[in-house]
């Protein structure tokens, strides 16, 4: 019997024994009447916040519609609680123990790895993804199956450039893009909304305030979402479509002292809306599944729908969804499901969390252990580790066993961030750190005993931004002086006490070091940027403030040194290529300086704006040449 024929027998089966109808699935992509496939993603999204799953305010029509005729889970979780680590899992099939992308801007998904969308292209459907974010920039690698991946416009320097996109734009580029297919041809489109995210949108197009804006962003999602919906139906591209809705993760919203998401991985930033609806789950109505189950495995699930064999995603372990309501199996025939978080090491220096969801409860383990029973604490305010210890030393054992038959692939590679993508990051309230020893070293701090100094970082950093932004706008050379100067000491002074209270937080040597050079501190911000470059080997914004510090002491072959490494990590990056020429001809070494703009105007793309910007860039600093050194060789090592 053939795969799809399979699918529809224990399909009918299962729903008939429901007492719900089942409309049997279609064929694969490639045979005669096969499904196309719209994956949904909306960031930052509670379950608790859709209509569907019980918040009455919540205007959510579209969502809500297709959960009326398809599947909704309950108790669907997110692998993780961060972005970039989170849609890697739902593309791959993989828990990030696997796939190796832990956190956002620092890690990329290398190209061993297999995405659903290469599935689906490699047996004849189109493919395609819009996305709302530069946390899913294609730089990151999920692009790979989409034969069209696109993001926010960026160029190489984007400092004006928006690092997100409303959903309304996602939407005009996924439907001009749907309107250049043929009649009957078969699809997989990823649309992702980033609206939710905080920085939230406060007031509307006419400038009245949104009584609240998380619910306003997501409610906009919801109406971009009916309109896409609404585009494919009118042209007819709507009946064999499989719809998939979820969320990257939650967010907190002050629970557990936690006011966004990334950090823990309570149920607050890990609870997330899952429903499938139309294609072959056409003939289904309001079926909702208790079971808890992960947004993890939605790839299996579209193999198992589309009849696909699950050898085509070979490293793909997770079994597929239940598709109708289970009520209560047996404790020994539910899957455990794994939760973990390691942007409290990455940002902080804290001991990286690791959960298991089994048997109706929630162990979570950092440098100390609690447990959860969420069925009668679903807000998990009553930790039972202690007055449960022999769950908590059976689900320990099954997080151990989990942990290793989800083990590394060996897919995931670092990610070197530019100055512009540090920049882009932090506008969307994320900082770049990178890896170090031991996530789960047990000495490390506890995130749950450390969770304030968060908003010491925030403060801190928001000084040192406003000195930045007084800098470059406005100021004169008093202000940056005197009022300046206030907001790097208080910058400093946090600093200090962020030093004090946790010694290995990578926080601290950058910004510390940052702040001493911004008060022409020199010799004292080097050490802590040496240290800082020493803890972020991939970190090429350190590198050049490094660089400028080196110089500022006129260690002149120390910042050329430091700007080679950082061009290494960042080749295109004008901004290093200007450091490097510009320190050259402050130390009036004319052949350095002419070879490094010749590499200079070779490593911009022939004929782009960046090339015709580095040209006109080049011929300003080429009269600070004097005529007879021009073509002079050059007169430093470092030059090689």
């Amino acid at each position: 019997m053939r795969p799809a024929h399979c699918i529809a027998a224990l399909l009918a089966t299962l729903l008939s024994a429901s007492g719900v109808r089942a409309a049997a699935p279609e064929a694969s992509p490639g045979g005669a009447g096969a499904s196309s496939v719209l994956l949904v993603t909306f960031d930052t999204v509670r379950a608790d916040r859709i209509g569907a799953y019980g918040d009455a305010a919540a205007e959510t029509p579209t969502v809500d519609g297709l959960a009326a005729r398809g599947v909704l889970y309950e108790a669907a979780v997110s692998a993780t609680p961060i972005t970039l680590p989170s849609h890697a899992s739902i593309l791959t099939g993989t828990y990030p123990t696997a796939h190796g992308v832990h956190d956002n801007g620092v890690f990329q998904l290398g190209r061993d790895a297999t995405s659903l969308a290469e599935v689906f292209r490699e047996r004849g459907a189109r493919t395609a993804a819009f996305v709302g974010s530069y946390i899913l920039d294609d730089r990151f690698g999920l692009d790979q199956g989409f034969e069209t991946y696109r993001g926010p416009v960026l160029a190489l320097e984007f400092k004006m450039r928006e690092a997100r996109r409303a959903a309304s734009e996602v939407v005009d580029d996924a439907i001009a893009w749907l309107e250049q297919l043929e009649p009957g041809e078969r699809f997989f489109v990823w649309v992702h909304f980033y609206d939710p995210h905080r920085p939230l949108r406060e007031h509307d197009a006419t400038g009245r305030r949104f009584p609240d804006p998380y619910a306003a962003a997501i409610s906009a999602c919801d109406r971009e979402l009916g309109r896409l919906i609404r585009h494919l139906d009118e042209r007819g591209m709507a009946e064999n479509l499989l719809t998939v809705v979820t969320a990257d993760h939650g967010e907190s919203l002050g629970e557990h002292g936690e006011s966004t998401h990334g950090i823990f991985v309570y149920q607050s930033s890990m609870r997330v809306p899952l429903i499938f609806s139309g294609g072959p789950l056409s003939g289904l109505s309001g079926v909702r599944v208790e079971r808890a189950v992960t947004n993890a495995a939605i790839a299996p699930t579209l193999l198992r729908l589309a009849g696909l064999p699950r050898a085509l995603m070979p490293a793909v372990r997770l079994a597929p969804l239940p598709l109708v309501g289970d009520g209560d199996p047996p404790a020994a025939d539910v899957e455990p499901l794994l939760l973990q978080s390691l942007t409290p090491y990455y940002n902080y220096r804290w001991h990286a969390l690791r959960g298991l969801i089994w048997r109706g409860h929630k162990l979570v383990r950092g440098s100390a252990t609690e447990l959860y029973a969420l069925d009668e604490d679903p807000d998990e305010l009553a930790d039972l580790s202690r007055r449960r210890p022999e769950m908590v030393a059976e689900a320990s054992r099954a997080l151990d066993a989990l942990v290793a038959e989800h083990a590394p692939l060996g897919w995931a590679v670092s990610h070197s961030a530019s100055v512009d993508e540090v920049e882009l990051l932090a506008s969307l309230g994320y900082a770049v750190h990178h890896a170090g020893d031991d996530p789960f070293d047990p000495a490390l701090p506890d995130p749950r005993k450390r969770i304030g100094d968060i908003a010491l970082v925030d403060e801190a950093y928001a000084n040192f931004e406003r000195w930045g932004g007084l800098a470059t706008r406005y100021a004169t050379a008093w202000q940056r002086d005197q009022e300046g100067r206030k907001y790097l000491e208080k910058a400093r002074k946090l600093t200090l006490r962020l030093r004090r209270r946790n010694p290995r937080d990578p926080t601290v040597p950058y910004l510390l070091g940052a702040i001493e050079s911004e008060l022409r501190n020199y010799e004292t911000a080097i050490p802590l940027l040496e240290q800082a470059a020493r803890d972020r080997p991939f970190d090429s914004v350190c590198r050049v403030r490094l660089a400028d510090a080196y110089a500022k002491v006129g260690r002149t072959d120390d910042a050329i040194s430091e700007l080679h490494e950082a061009l290494d990590l960042v080749p295109e990056q004008p901004l290093y290529h200007q450091f490097l020429i510009g320190y050259a001809l402050d130390a009036r070494r004319f052949g350095d300086a002419r070879r490094w703009m010749d590499r200079y105007a070779a490593a911009m793309p022939a004929g782009s704006r960046e090339h015709r910007d580095a040209l006109r860039w080049i011929a300003e600093q080429e009269r600070r040449i004097p005529p007879d050194a021009a073509r002079s060789p050059p007169n430093s090592a470092a030059a090689e």
